[in-house]
């Protein structure tokens, strides 16, 4: 159960970012904001993803169980998707919001396995699984099945599936 959850959360956390990065400009444009303006949102949002990645890793590590670190960046997945549905206007806002979720579920993502394997071995037997599951989930969320955008609902219902996966089977419960 573990090492599936652990891959299953490694792929949709692909998912979720390859689909952000593939979609979300083209729904900041469909909400009136020129290509430049999306673009830049679009860099604000990868740009502030460096510091969780690097942070959460090292939290996680110092708990006993990653459960609660999980549920919060779920949380800031999601919200910021909602948000940018219900108040278009404060774009800056949630696409820092999910940059630093990005980062911080790319860094839970990547140190889970190391948390979980007992030996070298184990360790790179979850990671390979992790980044199976992780390519094949980055090209079905990106994957563009026409040529413009879909709507903003479809973005945000792969997030809202990434949440569960790990809401359903928590790592480290």
């Amino acid at each position: 159960r573990g090492s599936w959850s652990i891959a299953l959360f490694f792929g949709m956390q692909s998912m979720g970012f390859y689909s952000c990065l593939t979609w979300l400009p083209s729904v900041l444009q469909a909400h009136g904001y020129s290509e430049n303006a999306a673009g830049a949102l679009l860099a604000l949002c990868n740009a502030v993803q460096f510091g969780p990645a690097f942070l959460v890793p090292v939290l996680a590590g110092r708990r006993r169980t990653q459960t609660p670190i999980l549920l919060v960046v779920c949380t800031g997945a999601v919200v910021p998707l909602l948000g940018l549905l219900a108040w278009p206007g404060g774009a800056i806002l949630w696409m820092t919001v999910l940059g630093l979720a990005q980062g911080a579920s790319l860094g839970l993502a990547l140190i889970l396995p190391v948390l979980r394997g007992a030996t070298g071995p184990a360790v790179a037997s979850l990671t390979s699984l992790g980044a199976l599951l992780a390519a094949l989930a980055a090209a079905r969320g990106a994957r563009p099945e026409r040529a413009e955008a879909p709507p903003a609902r479809t973005v945000i219902d792969r997030a809202v599936v990434r949440c569960r996966v790990g809401v359903v089977a928590p790592v480290g419960a």
